[in-house]
């Protein structure tokens, strides 16, 4: 301020924080303001983590498109949900904002837990089953052997149906 004129720049202040800004509207018209370069994704998790995490795409000025979608200012966006809708790893591509990554990030770490535990659970039952007691030292014996790196990606394995819990 000291080296021009205050109101030059104030004007040079007022353009670079606009170009570093947008401002979208919700369907009831309240005005939200994201980075330039805000994808629909990181609108639904501005609005709230469960709207994000449920994400399916949004309606754009009355156009439907998908969460890559990138917003401009003025847009009117509606997000578009499903229960069956999950976080999935590739949303930290679509995500701008590091915001909206982090709360991705959260969000896979929760489902990851919830999965090792259902699974954990299962191979408990299995094994009370054959009257066999669960040990986790054990447990981090056979992750080992069986050449995994963490007991948490040996619990993924059988997750996905790459290891049999019956071998």
């Amino acid at each position: 301020m000291e080296a021009g004129d205050d109101l030059e720049v104030m004007d040079n202040f007022r353009t670079s924080l606009y170009e570093k800004e947008i401002y979208v509207f919700t369907p009831k018209g309240d005005i939200q303001k994201l980075a330039a370069g805000a994808t629909v994704l990181d609108f639904a998790f501005h609005i709230h983590s469960k709207v994000g995490c449920q994400c399916t795409g949004a309606k754009v000025n009355g156009k439907v498109v998908n969460m890559r979608q990138e917003l401009h200012s003025g847009d009117q966006v509606q997000i578009v949900t499903s229960t069956q809708q999950k976080p999935k790893r590739e949303w930290l591509q679509i995500a701008r904002t590091s915001r909206a990554r982090a709360k991705i990030r959260l969000a896979l770490k929760e489902t990851i837990v919830k999965e090792i535990a259902m699974v954990k659970e299962m191979i408990e039952r299995r094994l009370k089953n054959r009257k066999v007691e669960f040990d986790e030292g054990i447990i981090q014996q056979l992750v080992k052997k069986l050449g995994y790196k963490e007991v948490w990606e040996f619990y993924k394995s059988i997750d996905e149906g790459t290891l049999d819990v019956q071998e």
